[in-house]
């Protein structure tokens, strides 16, 4: 293997820049949710979001460490690139655990909204040790290996892993999530329901599309040419689009409110002896049905507002 400094040093400089701009987004999303969401439980809130912006800062500061190392401390050393630094060590490890609580997040909320039997989240769980493990694999290597031509000969079935399981896990999730979006869209019989669920839908799809996407890049630019360094920019913000997802989705549940009141305004003309038209303003704020009276939806209790309009005379 042949070492190219330009290309080595170019593509891991881009990857630690994106991924510093994306954790700006992340600080932004995580200040919203907290904003918009303070009676969230505090698993939530604590357990699951600020532990996840914690390990993000922490995935950033090494990732800048070792760009300063790299351009810096060791300027003009082109034997830099012989070795992976030990201060990168960590880099892998935070990868796995900000993935795997992301993963781990949205295997939650299939098993509450599908039910039994938990054979996707099981599935999902078995996936995820793997990634873990090999994530912690790729550390070690990092912190044993003096040679970078030894790490990528010895060491690539371990990235593959810990690509493929993270591919695989995206593809289930948003599988599994769509399939019973579409099985609950089936039963309702409320359009604004349908708009929802369609959102949803569309939101899901778009999640394990651009997380998966992600990781098959990693590990095509990987296997086409490892030592151009080209998969570690893509490597570097893999966990960012990982936990922007899952702020994004935890933010979206204010436009979910929005949307299931759906205003309807109606003008209904009602003939009346003696004159030519009453006109009557009906607004409400009944959601709008697929084959169900309203009649029958302001007997369960909706209320709506009726303003008259001026009758004209004859």
């Amino acid at each position: 293997m042949i070492l190219d400094i330009d290309t080595s040093l170019g593509y891991p400089e881009i990857g630690a820049l994106l991924s510093g701009v994306l954790f700006g987004i992340l600080t932004m999303q995580v200040y919203i949710y907290h904003r918009n969401f303070p009676n969230d439980s505090g698993w939530i809130k604590f357990g699951l979001v600020d532990s996840m912006w914690l390990f993000e800062l922490a995935h950033t500061i090494c990732e800048f460490y070792g760009l300063y190392y790299v351009t810096v401390f060791r300027y003009g050393d082109p034997t830099v690139f012989l070795a992976f630094p030990h201060e990168l060590a960590a880099v892998p490890v935070f990868d796995g655990l900000i993935i795997t609580i992301v993963q781990g997040f949205f295997t939650h909320r299939i098993a509450k909204f599908a039910g039994p039997p938990y054979t996707v989240p099981i599935v999902c769980c078995i996936l995820m040790v793997f990634q873990m493990v090999a994530s912690i694999g790729l550390s070690a290597a990092v912190i044993a290996e003096q040679s970078t031509y030894h790490f990528l000969d010895q060491w690539t079935w371990l990235i593959i892993t810990a690509c493929f399981s993270h591919i695989a896990i995206d593809i289930i999730l948003s599988t599994a999530l769509v399939y019973n979006l579409i099985k609950n869209r089936s039963t309702t019989t409320y359009r604004s329901t349908y708009f929802i669920i369609d959102k949803l839908i569309q939101w899901a799809i778009e999640t394990g599309v651009v997380t998966s996407s992600v990781s098959i890049i990693v590990m095509i630019c990987f296997l086409i040419n490892p030592t151009n360094f080209l998969w570690v920019t893509f490597y570097a913000v893999l966990p960012k689009f990982s936990s922007n997802a899952m702020l994004a989705n935890l933010n979206s549940r204010m436009r979910l409110r929005d949307m299931q009141v759906t205003t309807v305004t109606e003008l209904v003309t009602i003939p009346l002896p003696g004159t030519t038209a009453q006109s009557l303003e009906v607004q409400t704020n009944l959601p709008e049905t697929s084959g169900v009276p309203r009649e029958s939806i302001m007997e369960e209790g909706h209320q709506s507002e009726i303003k008259t309009l001026p009758v004209t005379q004859d």
